[in-house]
């Protein structure tokens, strides 16, 4: 990397197809820790990095030597041949977010409140942008997971200079046993049980 910075200074820098290991089948609990370490190499070290491309984004069907029987070749995608979502899906996609978590407390049941706080990627984490027409959507589930109750938040604009976002929320009357609060923002999903 700093070999690419001091060859070419004033250019931003996109690394193109990392990736690691084949899963060992088709299942989709399949995780890798290892992306997390490998996104934190570029977290406040190389500033001039705008991005990343995974290889592969999904498993693909191929009749390449090595394949498994089934002709599925299992690459570390997030997604598998057949468009079903792997657990190592929800890890990129946190690790891929402008918002590093969301932060609920404060709750009132009796003022039917929260308070929010979002903490921001700065300009020198990994990945950073600004974000503009961002919705924070919450919502509450019985104890049969059905929601009883759901709204979002408008967000301002937000940039990474600015830190964190924090605000109030506020919900109409619902009944005290309902007990989970889940809340999205951007289709990045926190899950916080009250």
């Amino acid at each position: 990397m700093n070999t690419l910075r001091t060859k070419w200074p004033d250019k931003p820098v996109f690394i193109s197809e990392f990736g690691f290991d084949p899963f060992p089948s088709t299942a989709l609990d399949g995780d890798k820790e290892i992306f997390s370490e490998w996104t934190n190499h570029f977290r406040h070290k190389n500033e001039f990095v705008i991005g990343t491309s995974m290889w592969t984004f999904n498993d693909y069907r191929s009749g390449y030597a090595a394949t498994t029987a089934e002709e599925n070749r299992v690459w570390g995608g997030i997604i598998s041949s057949w468009r079903q979502k792997r657990r190592l899906f929800n890890r990129i996609k946190k690790e891929h977010s402008p918002v590093l978590d969301i932060q609920v407390s404060n709750i009132d049941f009796e003022k039917n409140t929260a308070n929010i706080v979002m903490p921001i990627r700065d300009a020198g984490d990994y990945p950073s942008h600004s974000m503009r027409n961002y919705k924070l959507e919450y919502q509450f589930k019985n104890s049969k997971g059905e929601t009883v109750l759901k709204q979002s938040h408008d967000l301002p604009n937000l940039t990474p200079k600015d830190g964190e976002w924090k605000s109030a929320i506020s919900w109409g009357e619902i009944t005290r046993r309902y007990f989970r609060f889940h809340h999205k923002f951007n289709n990045s999903n926190w899950l916080f049980k009250i």
